[in-house]
């Protein structure tokens, strides 16, 4: 009613344009790929040659954007009703253009406070801890029966993340603010000393709110996918996921920050 009266298009004509838009995406990556007489795969990593130029850019943030409605719309419905638009190649590009948007958020931080953070560190750090969780939460899922393979997962965990990862950004922006890291794979060593009490609590709110709203979202996208409940679900991450994780951050990140530091050298050479 608000919208019709505004001479704008009401909630089923949104819904019905989103929907459409997820399709013609589709339809048209389709057409494209039959054009070149390349056969379609989920693992296909073509459409990464493609998205560099201008429209597919455009196209791409307007799926993006078109996705982020239909999540709002559907929450825990979206991994049934729209899920099976998604191969990996697709959940590959929709979480790209979150990692872009996520590094436009963080430009402030980094330009106030001159921090060494380049665009490809940024990325390998966001690529490896988002499939690192996508690994561990999948074999936790598998241990308690999930039946679907890695590639569902991963699909599914994608299209989460980019709907969740700029958001978490923003919210945490005033820690981040005091915090400036460069480092997202090791936080040990990070100055919490010098977070003004108010940043912290904003911080720690907002993600707990950000937590109950989403958890029992996720969840259910994971049950749906693996064909489990979701008592099974939240006990494959509570048993499993989350002290592995944990054990992760101890035990392992120190290394993987060093590997990733030394990559990121190594590919700013070949540039």
């Amino acid at each position: 009613m608000f919208y019709s009266s505004l001479g704008r298009p009401g909630p089923s004509s949104r819904q019905a344009s989103t929907t459409s838009l997820l399709l013609r995406w589709r339809e048209s990556n389709a057409r494209s790929r039959e054009g070149r007489g390349v056969r379609m795969k989920e693992t296909d990593m073509d459409p990464f040659a493609d998205a560099i130029s201008p429209t597919n850019i455009l196209e791409g943030f307007g799926m993006y954007y078109a996705t982020v409605v239909e999540i709002v719309r559907l929450r825990g419905q979206f991994a049934k009703r729209r899920l099976e638009l998604f191969c990996v190649s697709k959940a590959l590009k929709i979480f790209l253009y979150s990692v872009a948007i996520s590094f436009v958020i963080y430009i402030p931080i980094i330009l106030h406070k001159k921090l060494e953070l380049d665009k490809i560190s940024f990325l390998l750090q966001f690529l490896y801890g988002q499939l690192l969780l996508v690994l561990v939460v999948h074999l936790a899922l598998r241990a308690f029966r999930g039946t679907a393979p890695i590639g569902r997962t991963f699909v599914a965990y994608c299209i989460w993340v980019s709907f969740s990862g700029p958001l978490m950004l923003i919210c945490s922006f005033p820690m981040l603010w005091y915090l400036s890291p460069t480092d997202f794979i090791d936080t040990s060593h990070a100055p919490t000393a010098a977070v003004p009490a108010w940043a912290m609590i904003f911080g720690f709110a907002t993600f707990a709110i950000i937590v109950i709203f989403g958890a029992p979202i996720v969840a259910r996208w994971l049950a749906d996918v693996q064909g489990i409940s979701l008592l099974r679900t939240f006990a494959a991450f509570v048993l499993i996921a989350f002290p592995v994780l944990a054990l992760h951050s101890v035990f392992v990140a120190p290394y993987v920050t060093r590997g990733i530091q030394i990559l990121a050298g190594a590919i700013k050479q070949l540039i």
